[in-house]
């Protein structure tokens, strides 16, 4: 008995979609909420020597080697 194998599939995929489509989608701005993640807390206060406070995220620190997001007098 003998197999036949015929392959209709490409051994390497393409993507789906046109690089016109690719293009123009990648044009478009971000969505309004995309800068929010980065702003989202939580937060935490640090005093910082000589400046005032600093506002870190939870994690860092600056015994850490952090440096603060802000600093505060």
């Amino acid at each position: 008995m003998q197999s036949c194998i015929h392959s209709t599939t490409p051994s390497v995929h393409p993507n789906v979609f046109t690089t016109r489509f690719l293009s123009r989608l990648a044009e478009r701005d971000e969505p309004p909420t995309a800068g929010e993640a980065d702003v989202a807390g939580p937060w935490r206060v640090e005093p910082v020597p000589v400046e005032g406070f600093g506002l870190f995220r939870i994690g860092e620190s600056l015994d850490r080697g952090f440096a603060p997001v802000a600093v505060f007098p």
